[in-house]
């Protein structure tokens, strides 16, 4: 993308504060950020720069010493993103972790449950697979709910309604 995504703006509003508004909308009470230092909801990398299995490996780590039922992961990039989407993640399960089929994120992990290695973390599916996660079914209209912006034109294209 060349930039900060976190910080690119569609309809006047930037990227993280839709997410965080997102996760407010269903009910997240604490909302963690990560890779954001010197903002108030930072959650420090305890390994900078090895990506985004081991921020999540974190927040697991944080979710379970402070007694939180678990933990909700999105990706800022992801503007499609809506309550619809994650709440069923949200729903009870007998699955420690929700994701759906075909995309590693978003995803709920519970925090109860036996801690995976630190070397499962190299990758997020790395991660979602030592933790056992349960894909849910996606349906052909679920798929604009996933867009990724990579580039200045997914971003113009995502903000046009393409």
């Amino acid at each position: 993308m060349g930039r900060d995504k976190a910080m690119l703006e569609i309809d006047g509003e930037t990227l993280l504060d839709r997410a965080c508004a997102l996760l407010a909308s269903v009910g997240c009470g604490s909302v963690r950020i990560s890779g954001r230092p010197g903002h108030p909801a930072d959650l420090p990398d305890s390994r900078p720069g090895e990506g985004p299995g081991q921020a999540i490996y974190d927040a697991l780590e944080l979710s379970r010493s402070t007694d939180q039922a678990g933990i909700l992961v999105i990706p800022v990039d992801m503007p499609g993103l809506d309550a619809g989407t994650l709440t069923p993640l949200l729903l009870p399960s007998t699955s420690r972790c929700l994701a759906w089929a075909g995309y590693p994120l978003p995803v709920f992990i519970a925090s109860k449950g036996p801690m995976p290695a630190r070397s499962d973390a190299a990758s997020v599916r790395g991660l979602l697979a030592a933790l056992g996660t349960e894909w849910l079914a996606t349906d052909p209209h679920q798929s604009s709910d996933f867009i990724n912006l990579n580039s200045p034109s997914d971003l113009a294209s995502f903000a046009r309604g393409d």
